[in-house]
Parts: structure tokens; sequence; C-alpha cells
């Protein structure tokens, strides 16, 4: 569900705005751009992708309709991520950039991001095993290099936290994702405790997504140490 109405507005919900960051890669949607998203710079705390409409918000907006309900109107399937420029174009020119057009460079962007991630069905557990190890060493190189246990928490304005937050939003979360659906995928392998520690993964990735993303910061359910030893 869309958030409650702000400033005469109905906003994206913490949950579809993830969504749509991940279905994107961290890329603008548009099939000429693909500008990554997210600044470079280790010091940089910030990313630039808006959230446009693919109908706008208000009924005399760029590409408008009058017979959708305004919550509609901010629901995963109106919107699309952009960068600025491009936001900006298709809502300057909605004649030249259609519902439909804007609705294909969607569709396409995350079939493209579907091909490359290339989530593997194993056939057996030992293989699936060195496919699951190798996507949680990526989390765990950040994790053990930036994470806010060590000395800088001291320091809120420390370098080393505007890093976390970064490699947070555009490496862990997408990582942890990519994990999920590949055990979702591979199901068939896991035994019945195993498939318990991947509802607890489960509930931990959604509680990162909320602390990191939506309005709740409370603390977050910690990573599932049992997944390490998953399908051993």
């Amino acid at each position: 569900m869309a958030d409650p109405c702000i400033n005469g507005r109905i906003n994206p919900s913490s949950q579809i705005k993830l969504r749509l960051f991940a279905d994107s890669g961290g890329h603008c949607n548009r099939p000429q751009c693909h500008r990554y998203l997210f600044s470079d710079l280790d010091v940089a705390d910030y990313h630039f992708g808006e959230m446009a409409h693919i109908i706008a918000a208000s009924d005399d907006g760029p590409r408008g309709d009058t017979s959708l309900e305004a919550e509609t109107k901010a629901e995963y399937n109106n919107l699309i991520l952009l960068c600025p420029s491009c936001h900006t174009e298709i809502d300057k020119a909605p004649d030249i950039f259609p519902v439909n057009l804007i609705l294909d460079w969607k569709a396409n962007h995350k079939k493209r991001i579907l091909e490359t991630i290339s989530i593997p069905k194993k056939e057996s557990r030992k293989d699936a095993r060195t496919y699951l190890l190798k996507e949680l060493r990526k989390n765990k190189m950040i994790f053990d290099s930036f994470n806010p246990n060590l000395p800088y928490r001291e320091n809120p304005q420390a370098e080393e936290a505007v890093v976390w937050k970064r490699k947070m939003l555009s490496q862990i979360i997408p990582n942890n994702q990519k994990i999920l659906l590949f055990l979702d995928f591979n199901v068939h392998l896991l035994d019945d405790e195993e498939l318990i520690i991947v509802e607890e993964f489960r509930q931990h990735l959604d509680d990162l997504i909320e602390r990191h993303v939506g309005e709740n910061k409370s603390v977050a359910t910690r990573f599932p140490e049992a997944m390490n030893k998953i399908l051993h």
C-alpha cells in the first residue's frame, strides 16, 4: 500500500521504493541511458535516482488519467526509476513518451537485470553451497570492513559510517535479495530445518530494508548465523 498523503500527494511505500531500486539494479530504466544512480565517491552519501510516475500523480500532469484512483498512481506498476535528466525529459514531452513506451522500458530493463543476475538452478547440494558461499562472502567482506560495531561508532560522522550506509543500500541489501532468490529457486535441495533458516533470513532482510529504507529505524533482527552452514 502507499503511504498516507503528504501535502496532498500520495507517496510510494518504502517497500515499493526498494523494489524499484532492486528491479532496476540501481540504474536508470531508459534504454538509451542506463546511468548508475549511486555516487561512486566513498565520501558521498546519496543517490540521485528519481521515482517517476508513468501516469501523472495529478489528473492534469504528464500522461494524466482521471479514471485512476490516487493511491493506484503511487503503486509499483505506475512508477519507474529514472535519472533526473530522463525524468525531466519524459514529463516535458509526454506525447513523445507515452505510457506504453515507458512501460516497455521498465519491463525490458527488469528482464535484462534478471538475465544478468542469472539465478541458477543446481542439481546437487554441493554445487548449491559453492554458489551460496560465494555470494555470502561478498557481504561478509563489506561487513568485516565497515560494520557499525567497529571503533568508528564513536563518531557517527566518520567516513566509514558514510561508506557503510552507501554499501548497505547499493550492495548488501541487493546481494541478500539475490541470495534469497537463489534459495527459493533451489528449495528442492533444502531440508526442513534449512527451510526454517531461510525464513529467518527472509525476516532479517525485511527488517534490514525497513531500517535502512523505511521509516522505522529500530534495530533489525540479526543475520541468522545458521545461514553460514546451510546446504552442508
